[in-house]
């Protein structure tokens, strides 16, 4: 795994290196603070829509979440 800011330096530097510039996300005028969060609780909660998949249009879904993640 090489998770930026877990394995490896970055995350939270003001600059850092990436392989690649599809890691970048532009926030346009979203102030930092506001979007850092984002990163967490809205991309996990996005993880676990995908794994429910085609259900959610098909048939009553429940997901149950706990601090940043509800």
């Amino acid at each position: 795994m090489k998770s930026l800011g877990v394995f490896s330096n970055g995350g939270l530097f003001r600059l850092f290196a990436t392989a690649a510039s599809r890691y970048l996300i532009d926030i346009g005028d979203l102030p930092a603070d506001r979007a850092a969060p984002l990163a967490c609780s809205g991309v996990t909660t996005y993880g676990a829509l995908k794994k429910v998949g085609p259900a959610l249009t098909t048939e009553p879904v429940v997901i149950i979440g706990a601090g940043g993640l509800a």
